[in-house]
């Protein structure tokens, strides 16, 4: 399971709540240069979604923490890749995800 069809799937505790803006990553306050990425959504809103799931199911692990949304296209459609930033490298990042998978969260760290 992608985690943007776990997020999908997912039941939303958060309707009807104000959810954050998610900030565009060239906005973002960056303490390193590596990412994870925790889904690719077809919309900024699905992005949102997701980000208020996860928040939800891990907010031990993803609470104070910022995400950003890069978008890409594929195949000519847009996705909206959720992500969080500022590991000071990359095995930060994977073990990150490894914890972030411990409790079935679907993340991996993206190339450069």
């Amino acid at each position: 399971t992608t985690p943007a069809t776990a997020a999908a799937a997912a039941p939303n505790p958060q309707v009807g709540k104000a959810m954050p803006t998610i900030i565009p990553p060239t906005q973002a306050a960056s303490a390193g240069p590596h990412d994870i990425q925790l889904g690719a959504l077809v919309s900024m809103a699905k992005a949102n979604e997701a980000w208020q799931i996860l928040l939800a199911r891990v907010p031990d692990l993803l609470a104070g923490r910022t995400p950003v949304v890069v978008p890409g296209t594929v195949n000519g459609q847009t996705f909206y890749r959720l992500r969080l930033g500022g590991f000071a490298s990359a095995a930060a990042a994977a073990a990150f995800c490894d914890r972030l998978k411990t409790r079935h969260v679907a993340c991996y760290v993206p190339p450069k």
